[in-house]
């Protein structure tokens, strides 16, 4: 299924699947079979007698679908298949294609880490011909941190000082929120747990702790990181 459908604006749903079908020599006996199920997958049904001229490109994207299922396929390559549309259809396009995949293999070329990370059960990253990563996303997720994140949100006194003396504390960065509030980021090598000291510091010191949370690597970072680096 390429990026840009190549579709026949001026022929009717049916007559382009009927067409793909001849395209790929599908016998005439079974022909309906496969037509019902590929209509069926990406729910076009109802748009089968229209002009294709006529559909929305959400529509249009699952017309290609419909022609890339003919002959159920064990394996369906698909090249950015939600570019361009708007988030109603790229949800139900992602809904779709998580449905093809419970049958068969999809492979996804994608730029948009979103998009993988929201269909995909493992990622393949390629930087100049070459695998840098091969993974699930927690894999990858997990391998890219060198250090740990946490962001903490607190009120109470003492706490830039408390919170360097911990062991395994790289850095803290500490800025002000509303009221007496301090939003806190707190950097430490990737073996170290400090919520527990954290969490004892601030029974200790009568802190207030409105939000502790370990912050996630974006995929777009990892992304950079992986295809940046030699």
């Amino acid at each position: 299924l390429p990026e840009n459908n190549p579709l026949y604006k001026g022929m009717l749903v049916s007559e382009f699947l009927n067409l793909s079908a001849d395209l790929k020599a599908l016998p005439k006996a079974g022909r309906k079979k496969e037509l019902d199920s590929a209509v069926s997958s990406v729910s076009i049904g109802d748009v089968y007698y229209r002009p294709i001229g006529e559909l929305s490109k959400g529509y249009r994207q699952r017309v290609g679908l419909a022609a890339s299922l003919l002959g159920s396929p064990d394996i369906v390559i698909m090249d950015e298949p939600t570019e361009g549309l708007d988030p109603n259809q790229r949800t139900e396009t992602r809904n779709l294609i998580k449905g093809v995949a419970k049958n068969r293999t999809v492979i996804l070329s994608t730029h948009v880490m979103q998009e993988a990370l929201a269909l995909c059960s493992r990622m393949i990253i390629i930087n100049k011909g070459r695998f840098v990563a091969d993974g699930t996303p927690e894999e990858l997720q997990k391998a890219a941190k060198h250090e740990r994140v946490l962001k903490l949100e607190v009120e109470g006194q003492g706490v830039d000082l408390a919170l360097r003396s911990l062991a395994g504390v790289e850095h803290v960065d500490i800025g002000k929120t509303s009221g007496n509030r301090l939003e806190v980021k707190i950097m430490t090598n990737k073996d170290i747990e400090l919520r527990p000291e954290i969490s004892r510091l601030a029974h200790s010191h009568n802190w207030i702790i409105w939000k502790l949370a370990e912050e996630e690597h974006k995929m777009e970072d990892i992304f950079h990181k992986l295809t940046s680096e030699e």
